[in-house]
């Protein structure tokens, strides 16, 4: 039996881990947040295809995006390096916000205005648009970590597709990912990945660095494109804070 839209909607949930503290805030343009409050039209990118497509510019593209390794305390040596694994992400459907408000990320972003998220029902307004195609969305404050150094590594595993570069720490990132209920195999054998393949504290494989890395996200874009949806219910928890010196 179908069940009404506003049923299904009901039943579904936005996952976090700890609380979400709002507003958010996302650095863009003004062309597109006025479209957005005007239609609701609202394009959706994807992990790999930040990672892949260079034209995002540095505070977007991450050549490193949706890989992590992850030490394995309970198989560790009693000397020597650590066991670790390396881990992929999954392509994602993301929708990327900051957490702080900073008026030198306008610069960073190439941004002349900044959309402010006031209410988590927003994510709910998207996801009433995706939710077809794909689970519960997830909305997750992002971890940052040195992805060169084992040292760096955490004790834990979490989901790859919320792993960044340190060096992109001060965005504060949190993000909000939509996995395709239908996933396709992966036809690409990755590399195995061990102790003896670092140098001191530093990883030989590094994913900017194999063949591998580019066939697998390319499969990725493949697969999950970039999407365009349309919730105009979502506009009513959101406003614009203009760029200082806007004109």
């Amino acid at each position: 039996m179908l069940l009404p839209r506003e049923m299904k909607s009901d039943m579904r949930k936005i996952r976090t881990k700890g609380a979400l503290s709002l507003p958010l805030f996302r650095f863009t343009q003004r062309k597109w947040a006025n479209l957005f409050l005007e239609t609701g039209q609202l394009r959706i990118g994807t992990l790999f295809d930040y990672a892949r497509n260079e034209s995002y510019g540095d505070a977007i593209h991450d050549r490193h995006e949706g890989y992590c390794a992850f030490i394995l305390p309970q198989h560790q040596p009693k000397a020597g390096r650590p066991v670790v694994r390396l881990t992929l992400a999954r392509n994602n459907l993301a929708l990327c916000f900051s957490g702080v408000y900073r008026e030198e990320m306008f610069e960073e972003f190439g941004a002349d205005c900044c959309l402010v998220i006031k209410d988590a029902e927003f994510f709910k307004c998207i996801d009433e648009e995706l939710e077809s195609e794909f689970i519960e969305p997830l909305v997750r404050h992002v971890t940052y970590l040195d992805k060169s150094r084992w040292d760096c590594m955490p004790r834990y595993e979490d989901f790859a597709g919320l792993m960044k570069d340190i060096k992109f720490q001060k965005q504060n990132e949190v993000r909000a990912l939509w996995e395709p209920k239908k996933l396709h195999d992966i036809k690409l054998k990755i590399p195995a990945f061990t102790p003896e393949e670092t140098v001191g504290n530093k990883f030989v494989i590094n994913a900017s660095e194999g063949a591998w890395y580019e066939e697998y996200v390319k499969m990725e874009c493949d697969w999950l494109k970039p999407r365009t949806v349309f919730a105009p219910r979502a506009a009513k928890y959101c406003r614009i804070i203009d760029a200082p010196n806007y004109i």
